[in-house]
């Protein structure tokens, strides 16, 4: 997608066996949701479908690879106009969903989406990656858990941003979070924890909530922590 999106949709069978992954690079703006089936899923890419089946991983680059002057082949990434945004949507009520680092420069999200285990996604060079943990909630199947097991140390990121929707969710930090990435979360409705280990540090966290409908309450728990944290209540309205 350096050059483009592609003007057509386009499916991917990965086929049974082996070891097949969905590379995309020059993303500008998209998003991901999983399957009902592990290895399946549809990506959008900019105004491009991408439908897959049986795949492994999912690694989507938000660079562009730019050829030097009187160069042919291509000789560096361009990382100065990272895309807006990367959605990243589960399919089901209630998720279990883990961001953790697996190299230098990448996270990573992987977890099960009522149950059903998803192909994990690797990301960088995105500015703003959401989580939506809200879309399909339904009623009795809306429990959502969001750990945030290693440090966020993806190339680029800015913003990350988790809607968990309705129902009892939790929200774990056991990592820290680099100064200049925020943490934005909004809870929704529900008995709600977000809650923050002893590796919890640094990073901008916000939490953004509206007026609870059900009665529920929420708790933010510093328990376990002993490095200090900065929280903006500034825009919970309840």
């Amino acid at each position: 997608f350096s050059s483009g999106d592609l003007p057509l949709d386009v499916t991917f069978h990965g086929g049974d066996g082996g070891f097949d992954v969905l590379d995309l690079s020059g993303v500008s703006i998209g998003s991901y949701t999983p399957g009902a089936v592990f290895g399946d899923g549809v990506i959008t890419a900019g105004s491009s479908t991408i439908n897959f089946t049986g795949l492994e991983p999912v690694y989507i680059d938000g660079a562009t690879v730019t050829p030097a002057e009187g160069v042919d082949e291509p000789a560096g990434v361009v990382t100065t106009a990272l895309p807006n945004t990367f959605t990243f949507r589960t399919p089901g009520g209630a998720d279990d969903l883990v961001i953790d680092t697996p190299l230098m420069g990448w996270n990573r999200i992987k977890g099960t989406s009522s149950g059903v285990s998803f192909e994990e996604v690797h990301f960088t060079n995105i500015a703003t990656v959401t989580l939506d943990l809200a879309t399909h909630d339904m009623t009795g199947s809306d429990q959502d858990l969001v750990t945030i097991s290693s440090d966020l140390v993806a190339t680029g990121l800015e913003i990350l941003t988790i809607n968990t929707g309705g129902g009892d969710d939790t929200v774990a930090v056991n990592a820290s979070v680099a100064p200049a990435v925020a943490v934005i979360v909004n809870l929704g409705d529900g008995d709600d924890v977000y809650q923050f280990s002893a590796a919890a540090s640094s990073g901008s966290f916000i939490l953004t909530e509206t007026a609870e409908t059900d009665g529920g309450t929420d708790t933010l728990d510093f328990s376990a922590n002993t490095t200090g944290i900065t929280m903006d209540l500034s825009k919970v309205t309840e």
